[in-house]
């Protein structure tokens, strides 16, 4: 059995996945990529410059560049002499992670002709779409078409099944194949590394509440925001640091805005690698991330591995499968300041707070592994291999 993986580039958080799909002897895995993005130095949208991840991104499984396009351009991928492809590749499943580019309706609208199944995992959500208007009733059909090619869906979390279900997926066409970053990964940075030595290597105190957000520096990330929360906490408590790893256009702005008052409690060291990265996690307290929107934001997983509980705005995804009020962190007002004060005081007034939920958010990120999303998407390959097969009799 030949399984197909149509990805717009490579992406840190999907090779794990495709390793270890690679890895089964059940089938023949394939991925498709349509921009290197990523690979080598590129320059990074959001970050707003050149990027060369130190982590290999076409190591331990079988890929193929159809086309190498700026990631800008993601829109208009698509297969190029898509018949003769589909023919010569003679696939049996084809997985995607999504239904707004041009390659995703050229699998859907041929895979009768084909013969292979779809499955379609992806980051399904109705957050931004709350009031009707135009836009919200084009998707709507456009989904309703798309969906009614889909053989099999895997959501990632309680949000996505929710929007499934709103769209008259049928349970037995569901199977949960949650959101994760590469756990043994993450796990084996954490346990090797030492939290005092890594706060001495930041020039952080020992005795201080530190804070951190991972990301790009831009507006739906809404630093500035978090930056106001800041100002509103760290005159009551002096004992506090923090740390924003990322670049992006709102950096300086940050710094502007923060180091008259925190000064060496700032620490911002821009872009930093995936290698480096446990260092800040490791001599961390508690993780922000204020976002306007996110449908999951797959670093909170990151955190959580690192064992920090969370503040998450309410546009956060993941809010409703990895934050439990009080257990493993807090959730504020996406666009209120001082509410995320607020919440930010909470650790701040209970010492042993930060420690207590961050063994909880640690004990719960378990379930969110690689090995269970390969469960899931295995799943999900058996039951449309299974259907394929009683059709054929």
């Amino acid at each position: 059995m030949k399984l197909g993986i149509f990805s717009t580039h490579p992406i840190q958080y999907q090779v794990p996945l495709w390793r270890n799909l690679h890895a089964s002897d059940d089938w023949d895995t394939q991925v498709f990529y349509f921009s290197d993005q990523g690979v080598g130095n590129s320059v990074d949208p959001g970050f707003g410059h050149a990027v060369t991840w130190d982590l290999p991104l076409l190591d331990g499984y079988e890929s193929t560049f159809l086309s190498k396009r700026p990631i800008e351009e993601d829109k208009q991928f698509e297969i190029p002499s898509v018949r003769s492809f589909l023919h010569q590749q003679k696939l049996d499943v084809v997985l995607l992670h999504g239904y707004m580019n041009r390659f995703a309706r050229q699998i859907v609208r041929h895979k009768n002709q084909f013969g292979y199944k779809v499955i379609l995992r992806g980051e399904f959500s109705e957050m931004k779409r709350r009031s009707f208007d135009w836009k919200k009733h084009v998707r709507r059909v456009y989904l309703k078409w798309f969906y009614s090619y889909v053989d099999h869906f895997c959501p990632i979390g309680v949000d996505a099944v929710e929007h499934l279900g709103a769209y008259g997926i049928a349970d037995e066409k569901v199977t949960l194949a949650p959101y994760s970053v590469d756990d043994q990964l993450f796990e084996s940075r954490a346990a090797a590394l030492d939290k005092q030595k890594c706060r001495e290597e930041l020039g952080i105190s020992g005795s201080s509440k530190v804070f951190l957000f991972s990301g790009k520096m831009i507006p739906r990330k809404q630093p500035l925001l978090y930056a106001e929360a800041i100002l509103e906490v760290v005159d009551r408590f002096q004992d506090i640091a923090v740390v924003f790893v990322g670049s992006g256009p709102q950096l300086d702005e940050l710094k502007q805005k923060l180091l008259p008052k925190l000064q060496q409690r700032l620490i911002a060291p821009g872009f930093v690698n995936q290698s480096e990265l446990g260092t800040y996690f490791k001599a961390s307290d508690v993780f922000v991330l204020p976002s306007r929107f996110d449908t999951w934001g797959l670093v909170v997983n990151e955190a959580m591995h690192f064992g920090l509980p969370c503040i998450v705005s309410d546009m956060v995804g993941s809010r409703r499968d990895l934050i439990k009020d009080g257990e493993t962190g807090f959730v504020f007002k996406h666009q209120e300041s001082e509410d995320l004060a607020a919440q930010m005081r909470r650790f701040l007034v209970d010492e042993k707070a930060a420690g207590r939920m961050g063994k909880n958010a640690h004990q719960l990120i378990q379930n969110y592994s690689i090995a269970s999303t390969v469960s899931g998407i295995e799943t999900a390959v058996s039951k449309v291999m299974h259907s394929e097969r009683n059709h054929a009799k």
